[in-house]
């Protein structure tokens, strides 16, 4: 009896050390050289929050966590120790109304500074790659202080704080939304949206930092990004996730969207990693209501779920330096 008293202590001790071991390893493995940073926009009001997760789906961490009055939609940046673009939604003290603001959020001192100092709709901002602008979507007010259901990407100069209008209303009934950036930060793809009886028709399209006038890219994308040489798109569209390479006009189908039961795409945004070649993407898993964060290379290979949550939908992953 002593025996096996000894044998089952000597066990336990044993599995004691590999558990501690097993989780010290996690816990001191180095950090990689970037992380996915996302939004939960969650099901109550003032509940949507900013995470990051690292690329093996370990260490899940709060980065701006929802309070009394405001929350977190989306956030952009090159590095966790910069300067990010954060749309908050909160309740204003001043006209007892809730609105979407987009502010700059120094991660280092904790500061907080208003993006725009117009009067309007604003929406999902992203910064430039080097840094020097944030794209964003917006509608200003009218003199009577009515919408005008125009809603169009700005350009915001981050050295001077100018704003100004890029895409114009040259299609009535038409919005844009989900601005991506060229790495090179000279040039921006958006979608085009207009109702028509089937639903909301999208086309994909782009613009120079320059303006003025976009050109069309490809009909039916509901989501894309480019890679991290600029030459080829990821782009959400029939089917599933494809890779277009624009100057050959190819097409691969990476992802189908029937290797995913049960599943729908209803996040919005796209990530292409500069150091790991992999593509961040969202989608439902309308079996257990769960919104899932998945990887996968840009060849179609390794997709690997690192996330999910019944908490909210998740929405805009980003690779971000760490």
């Amino acid at each position: 009896m002593r025996t096996i008293i000894r044998v089952a202590y000597v066990c336990g001790a044993l599995i004691s050390v590999l558990v501690i071991g097993s989780y010290a390893r996690r816990w001191f493995q180095a950090k990689p050289a970037e992380v996915i940073m996302f939004s939960i926009i969650g099901q109550r009001p003032f509940s949507d929050s900013i995470l990051t997760v690292w690329p093996d789906g370990s260490r899940v961490e709060s980065l701006l966590r929802p309070n009394k009055g405001k929350s977190y939609l989306a956030a952009s940046g090159s590095s966790l120790r910069g300067r990010l673009v954060v749309a908050v939604h909160e309740n204003n003290s001043f006209t007892q109304q809730i609105e979407n603001h987009l502010y700059l959020f120094e991660t280092g001192s904790g500061a907080w500074q208003r993006l725009l100092t117009l009067d309007g709709g604003e929406g999902y901002g992203l910064i430039s790659p080097d840094n020097s602008h944030v794209v964003l979507e917006f509608e200003p007010k009218s003199v009577s202080g009515e919408k005008r259901g125009d809603d169009r990407l700005w350009l915001v100069d981050l050295s001077t704080g100018q704003a100004k209008k890029l895409t114009t209303n040259d299609e009535e009934g038409t919005w844009d939304t989900l601005p991506a950036w060229r790495p090179d930060s000279e040039e921006i793809t958006f979608l085009r949206c207009q109702m028509s009886q089937t639903g909301i028709r999208t086309k994909l399209m782009r613009v120079s930092r320059k303006g003025p006038q976009p050109s069309l890219l490809a009909e039916g994308a509901v989501d894309a990004c480019y890679s991290p040489d600029g030459k080829q798109l990821a782009m959400v569209a029939s089917g599933g996730l494809q890779i277009w390479d624009p100057a050959k006009d190819e097409r691969r189908l990476i992802v189908p969207w029937d290797t995913f039961p049960n599943h729908k795409y209803l996040a919005v945004g796209l990530a292409w990693s500069k150091m790991t070649n992999s593509i961040a993407f969202a989608i439902t898993n309308q079996t257990t209501g769960e919104s899932e964060l998945w990887t996968v290379s840009s060849e179609g290979k390794d997709a690997k779920k690192i996330f999910s949550t019944k908490s909210g939908r998740i929405s805009f992953p980003t690779f971000i330096r760490n």
